[in-house]
């Protein structure tokens, strides 16, 4: 579970401590995640850069695989895990002490105690993709061939299941919630914050269809293949690594209030000061009379 104080090396300034409850932010909240998604990403942007371009290497090389052997495919949900979780921790450890970036953030969800609970998402996520996902793709993409505007329910239908999930790998990896109460929590605080969240998801859909028209416009204007996968990978970071650091973003907010300051210290006025007692002072005799030498030492009185 994530706690402590940030000092001065984040955004967020001070002592922050875990709500019982998820907080209720306003519409411009959404805009604000976006923005400090944005902060996050521009503070070692060549380190996140390079987690992209990474993860960017994975993906393609099992995707790779997957063209000898299909049974690949299912480790593609893992390494969409990993790098989730591996920005959500490399951005959390940011925030709590100032260490930019690291490729070993990415491995982070392996090497904790939460993975467990990254098995069972794992498993979820495998049968929401292949059991679900794949044959309904495949029979939308019969029913409206002739007609892809029809298109615009379903996609609606999955904003809608993307957004309820939203806070779900926060909780699960940086809170360390089981995966079945991290998306009912999720759930539950997307639908107390339905305005900051719907637009955080509008604004994000218009970068990423900007992101996309940009590369259209690359390919369609006769650029080399150089220019066209550079593209790529720009959007391909821009989604996977923003879209973490947004989601970071927005946990931190919602799931964590700062710590009140502590009382100023009033200086108490001379006159009211308890009395000290005085120290007591020792006389000691002359160590140099006879007396004083066969009694063995010196002898002193004791005065206030």
């Amino acid at each position: 579970m994530e706690q402590g104080g940030f000092g001065s090396k984040g955004m967020w300034h001070g002592g922050w401590t875990l709500r019982q409850q998820a907080a209720v932010r306003p519409m411009w909240g959404g805009g604000t995640w976006l923005w400090r998604g944005m902060c996050l990403l521009g503070r070692h942007w060549g380190r996140w850069l390079g987690l992209g371009l990474c993860a960017a290497a994975a993906f393609a090389g099992m995707w790779q695989a997957a063209q000898q052997t299909i049974a690949v495919l299912f480790l593609m949900p893992l390494l969409v895990l990993m790098l989730g979780g591996g920005v959500l921790y490399a951005a959390s450890m940011r925030e709590l002490e100032g260490m930019p970036p690291q490729l070993g953030h990415l491995f982070a969800t392996l090497a904790s105690d939460n993975y467990v609970n990254l098995l069972i998402l794992y498993l979820l996520l495998v049968g929401v993709s292949f059991g679900v996902g794949a044959p309904a793709g495949a029979v939308l993409s019969a029913l409206y061939r002739d007609n892809p505007a029809a298109l615009l329910l379903p996609l609606a239908l999955v904003w809608v299941l993307r957004m309820l999930l939203w806070f779900t790998p926060a909780l699960v990896f940086l809170q360390g919630e089981n995966p079945f109460r991290a998306m009912r929590l999720s759930a539950r605080t997307v639908l107390g914050n339905v305005l900051p969240m719907t637009v955080l998801m509008t604004l994000q859909g218009a970068l990423v269809a900007g992101a996309v028209a940009a590369v259209q416009w690359v390919q369609t204007a006769g650029a080399g293949r150089l220019a066209v996968a550079a593209a790529v990978l720009a959007a391909f970071v821009l989604f996977q690594v923003w879209n973490a650091l947004c989601c970071y973003a927005a946990y931190r907010d919602v799931w964590f209030e700062q710590d009140a300051p502590p009382p100023p210290k009033v200086r108490q006025p001379v006159d009211d000061l308890p009395e000290q007692p005085q120290p007591i002072q020792k006389f000691c005799k002359n160590k140099a009379s006879s007396r004083n030498r066969r009694g063995g030492g010196r002898r002193c009185r004791e005065t206030a």
